[in-house]
């Protein structure tokens, strides 16, 4: 294949990855709006931004929905921790506020703390969930180990995570101009960027601390 091809054939597939990443952030926004089921639709949404981050077909709506149905169970407990990490941090947070001198700090502290090991879990239990077969305990342990075992892009991670949220700080006419982005890649976008760093940490780990999921059978 010469240059002319392969520009045009990566042209076409970085539309076809666009299209892909439309379609799967509004189907994680809808099947999150009960809120309980965020960990279901977040272990559904990585299953298929690893594979296209890995380049591998994915047919979203199918691909989508036979994960969030594989993984409910267990996602929906990761969802729960994962709300309770926010909420605590967010609480924390809220109260530093309220206080003065000593207990400021020592309750700003606790919320970056807190925050940091939510976002951590975040980073890494859905993707692994969705990747991998093991039990939840497991899932994670193998989150935190992770998270520690690769700090720099684990910050990385923590940034593209926090970033759509931190931008609703920017002046109005920014998030006006930012908010077709998010309704067409709000959600699916950070999972995508957060999948390409996690496909070369799952690729060391592959096989090692946790087992890899069996392969999906065929739908006829």
């Amino acid at each position: 294949m010469d240059r002319r091809e392969k520009l045009k054939s990566s042209f076409w597939g970085g539309l076809r990855t666009l299209g892909d990443l439309m379609i799967l952030n509004w189907l994680w926004f809808f099947t999150s709006l009960p809120i309980i089921t965020i960990g279901p639709a977040s272990c559904a949404m990585y299953a298929v931004t690893l594979k296209l981050a890995r380049g591998e077909h994915a047919a979203p709506v199918r691909d989508y929905f036979r994960a969030f149905r594989d993984n409910f169970k267990k996602g929906l407990v990761l969802g729960l921790i994962a709300i309770a990490f926010v909420l605590v941090a967010l609480v924390d947070f809220l109260f530093a506020m309220e206080q003065t001198g000593l207990f400021n700090k020592l309750y700003i502290a606790l919320a970056i703390l807190i925050g940091s090991l939510g976002l951590t879990f975040i980073a890494y239990a859905f993707p692994l969930q969705a990747m991998f077969e093991n039990s939840l305990k497991q899932q994670i342990k193998n989150a935190f180990i992770l998270g520690i075992s690769s700090p720099g892009k684990t910050i990385m991670m923590w940034l593209i995570l926090v970033f759509p949220v931190a931008a609703l700080l920017l002046p109005q006419v920014v998030i006006a101009m930012l908010g077709f982005l998010y309704l067409i890649f709000g959600f699916s976008g950070p999972a995508y960027l957060n999948s390409r760093i996690l496909r070369d940490i799952f690729d060391k780990i592959n096989g090692e601390p946790v087992k890899p999921a069996p392969p999906e059978e065929e739908s006829e």
